[in-house]
């Protein structure tokens, strides 16, 4: 405890825990660029291994929690409030921890939230297939693009998650400094 309590330390990498849901920070445990012509934006390769969970399972998460959360509550299910009281029991502490934290200690609770994203895909499904052929139509087009959108974005950074030596500018597309702002790589 008192290593722990007493470690002053920084690392490019870590990140606050408000930042792990978000998926704002992720870790890099290799890079190697190989480009012989580094002002060439199409040279490569460039390979790198990043800790990076799919966007679209956590940020959809980010709605289902607190969505099972609901049902939970609303249909007295325990297993639904064990689910969201374990995400929640696993994530909030490490808002008091005293050293610098990194991303990999929220991974987790990715399980659970393909949990609550699998059981809000089911309530979608349950609430609107007795409401007509077309409302049927719709539930499971939605469901069936989700379900798209994680397949893209996995095939879209698995090269960045297996190393894979890509082109500067492949690489430099998959980077989260386009979106959340540079610093972290």
């Amino acid at each position: 405890f008192e290593y722990h309590d007493k470690l002053v330390a920084t690392h490019p990498y870590s990140s606050e825990w408000w930042q792990w849901p978000l998926d704002a920070r992720p870790i890099a445990y290799y890079y190697h660029d190989g480009r012989k012509d580094k002002s060439d934006p199409k040279a490569g390769p460039v390979s790198e291994v990043l800790s990076l969970p799919n966007p679209e399972i956590l940020w959809f998460g980010l709605l289902t929690v607190p969505f099972v959360g609901f049902l939970a509550w609303q249909r007295r299910n325990k297993a639904y409030a064990l689910i969201v009281l374990t995400y929640l029991l696993q994530w909030l502490p490490w808002m008091r921890s005293p050293r610098i934290t990194f991303a990999y200690h929220f991974y987790v609770d990715i399980p659970l939230i393909c949990l609550c994203n699998a059981i809000a895909l089911q309530w979608v499904w349950e609430y609107w297939k007795d409401r007509g052929p077309e409302a049927r139509w719709i539930a499971g087009g939605a469901i069936g693009l989700y379900i798209a959108l994680v397949a893209a974005t996995f095939v879209f950074f698995y090269p960045v998650l297996a190393g894979v030596g890509i082109p500067w500018n492949w690489w430099d597309a998959r980077m989260w400094h386009m979106f959340l702002g540079s610093g972290w790589v």
